[in-house]
């Protein structure tokens, strides 16, 4: 949301949708080939920023829309030059990482797609994982994660792969979600409270 400026963005998959603040449809940028993802705004400049994914060519990207640029129904995400991306070699050598040790894996039970989103909170150092809920009998099937951000990755054997290891970070909390409220909500379900730096809460 660009409050300065009075515009929500939003992603859908292969749209851009820009409106003002009541919902009334502004722009969109069309002609994605890729998934675009989550999405995020500079509010300083208006310029939006977005995962954007082209799986099956093992190549992923942070796409860059103009958000003020953004005037019209229907521009086009390259002829209308609203949009700039820039290639992300270190997550496609991610993405391609064998079980030999050369990837990072924090173990989750059982998810729907893997990890959907990531945000790092700077006053507790961990990293919240947010995945789709996994189907899987037997499986807690959590939907929000924790990594504890301040201890290094270490070398642990891949459950389910004999022989195989990997960097995985030393804790993975899983932070139960109550399905009798909405869903995308944080919850502290079993998660201690945290006190930061400067003594709040």
């Amino acid at each position: 949301m660009d409050r300065g400026r009075g515009f929500v963005h939003w992603s859908f998959t292969q749209q851009l949708v820009k409106t003002d603040l009541d919902g009334t449809v502004l722009g969109t940028v069309e002609g994605l080939t890729g998934h675009l993802g989550d999405i995020d705004v500079d509010e300083r400049d208006g310029r939006v920023y977005g995962s954007l994914e082209y799986k099956a060519a093992e190549s992923f990207y942070v796409a860059v829309p103009d958000g003020p640029a953004i005037d019209r129904v229907g521009m086009d995400a390259e002829g209308d030059g609203v949009m700039t991306a820039v290639h992300l070699d270190e997550v496609a050598a991610d993405f391609t990482a064998g079980m030999d040790g050369d990837g990072v894996f924090v173990r989750t039970g059982n998810t729907t797609y893997g990890v959907q989103n990531l945000r790092y909170d700077p006053y507790t150092r961990n990293w919240f994982t947010a995945v789709y809920k996994g189907k899987k009998d037997g499986f807690p099937n959590y939907s929000l994660f924790t990594v504890d951000g301040r201890r290094k990755a270490r070398s642990v054997c891949i459950a389910g792969r004999a022989g195989s290891r990997a960097r995985s970070p030393p804790s993975a909390e899983r932070i139960a979600s109550n399905t009798s409220r909405p869903r995308g909500v944080w919850e502290p379900v079993n998660c201690p409270c945290v006190t930061d730096d400067r003594g709040g809460r």
